[in-house]
């Protein structure tokens, strides 16, 4: 469910951007002007086309007016002949917002928040993969301690089977069928407390084994594999050589990257602001039809229109605003680094601890076994105490229950290496 939201997440993110993108729609305005009493009768109505476009804060418009009877002489632009006039023009920015504008800053803005909300997904994805590794060798973990415990109940079942014979025998006393089953009842609590355990990891596994409908799944116990099996041919040195390609596939420090661009543009605004306004106008328009011989060929227009700040506090503390939040990320950044590099760093000291904690354990666990043969044959040749071989068929399980334990430990490490290096 939160990675399908983060999906919704990048397109609501483009919609915003989408709708940035409609301050450069095509446009069409239309003015009616009617008197209705008065001296003057004249009435006027237009349309014009209008398209603004990102190069220069530029607009290109083109349109048709037309106007009837008389109009007053201070409205005489409003004239036209009987056949109305063509209009076409062009108008840019020479100086201020020529390289940047609310509305460019706004579209360009827009399109990084989606880049920063597909970052959210990388990140989303990265982390429910590492947490589903997690959650899944946990589970299988718990499913092999849980065994390793019905063995060992069954192994003392099984003994006190052969006590029962040999008490019968009289080559027993009968408290020894007392201690196994003390044993067994012991066993067997531990035996509830695997399974407890063993049927929460299912349920915690269950956030992430879904079906094809969307809905949690408890997996079988049937479906725990032969092993723990941890992936040993990463070599986690090699990424402290490449660590620069870590922080560039880094979804955090790509989000600080992306909000500093953003702040970048919008210091380019602010600067924007500080500069002169030099707007130009060229248009061209033509009547037809009869009327006016003033209004009657082509004529072509250059218009200019020229702003000069005085007071500039506005744009000065823009800029230092800006420039101080910059400095929080750059120094944001830097940090994120450090700290990268100092956890990649400790998982590398962990993988090759724990590794080495495999390798005694194992060793351990295969003298325990030796151990608890010779035990045994030792006790069938009576030269041995009921206590001592239940010491060592202990002893086994111990190492054993360490040994999943440990790989469990070394595949959590390698689900954080993992999901650090963007290795998933």
């Amino acid at each position: 469910p939160e990675i399908i939201n983060a999906l919704q997440g990048i397109k609501s993110a483009q919609g915003k951007a989408r709708s940035a993108l409609g301050e450069f729609d095509l446009n069409v305005i239309s003015k009616v002007d009617s008197r209705v009493e008065g001296y003057y009768d004249g009435d006027y109505f237009d349309v014009f086309l209008e398209k603004p476009l990102q190069f220069l804060n530029s607009k290109i418009y083109a349109g048709y007016r037309k106007s009837e009877q008389d109009f007053p002489l201070y409205e005489g632009k409003m004239k036209t002949l009987d056949e109305g006039e063509s209009v076409v023009g062009v108008q840019l920015s020479l100086l201020r917002n020529r390289n940047i504008d609310p509305k460019r800053l706004k579209l360009q803005n827009s399109r990084l928040k989606v880049k920063e909300s597909e970052q959210d997904l990388v990140d989303l994805e990265n982390k429910t993969l590492k947490n589903a590794t997690k959650a899944y060798w946990n589970w299988a973990s718990k499913g092999f301690i849980y065994n390793i415990n019905i063995r060992l109940l069954k192994v003392l079942k099984d003994q006190g089977k052969a006590i029962k014979k040999n008490i019968a025998n009289g080559a027993m006393a009968r408290i020894y069928l007392v201690e196994n089953l003390q044993y067994i009842m012991k066993q067997k609590t531990e035996v509830l407390k695997a399974k407890q355990k063993f049927e929460e990891s299912a349920l915690v596994l269950s956030l992430f084994l879904r079906s094809n409908d969307g809905k949690p799944m408890i997996v079988r116990g049937d479906y725990l594999p032969p092993k723990i099996s941890v992936d040993g041919t990463l070599n986690p040195e090699t990424f402290i050589n490449k660590y620069k390609n870590i922080l560039n596939l880094n979804p955090k420090l790509r989000k600080l990257t992306l909000k500093n661009l953003q702040l970048s543009n919008d210091e380019l605004l602010a600067r924007n602001s500080l500069i002169p306004k030099l707007d130009m106008k060229f248009e061209v328009s033509k009547d037809n039809g009869e009327g006016l011989k003033s209004l009657q060929g082509e004529e072509q227009r250059v218009m200019l229109k020229v702003e000069i700040p005085i007071e500039r506090n506005l744009g000065k503390g823009q800029i230092q605003e800006i420039k101080a939040k910059r400095s929080i990320i750059d120094r944001s950044i830097q940090f994120k680094e450090e700290q990268l590099l100092v956890k990649l760093k400790k998982i590398i000291t962990r993988i090759k601890t724990n590794k080495q904690v495999i390798q005694n354990t194992e060793k351990e666990l295969e003298f325990a076994k030796k151990l608890k043969l010779a035990e045994r044959e030792k006790f069938l040749q009576g030269q041995s105490d009921f206590f001592v071989l239940n010491m060592r068929d202990q002893n086994v399980v111990n190492a054993e229950v360490k040994l999943v334990k440990t790989k469990y430990d070394l595949s959590k490490e390698m689900a954080e290496y993992r999901a650090l290096t963007m290795s998933f």
